[in-house]
């Protein structure tokens, strides 16, 4: 739900995702924030396709930058 632009309340992740999906999400989005050194509250956002897939080019910016190898 948003108002005035801004997201008043969102379910993430999504209720639809197999377990190690999202453990995986939850493993690239801590590794982000180690990887910038970011200790406070955030939102990393991921897409995810019908499939169950990691977007290519969240998989394409992790390789390119040696992220989660």
């Amino acid at each position: 739900m948003q108002r005035r632009y801004q997201k008043v309340i969102e379910v993430a992740p999504s209720f639809g995702l197999p377990d190690e999906v999202r453990a995986s999400l939850y493993d690239y989005a801590v590794r982000i924030a180690e990887e910038v050194q970011y200790n406070n509250v955030g939102t990393v956002e991921f897409l995810v396709d019908q499939d169950h897939k990691i977007s290519d080019t969240s998989r394409a910016y992790r390789n390119r930058n040696g992220y989660w190898n």
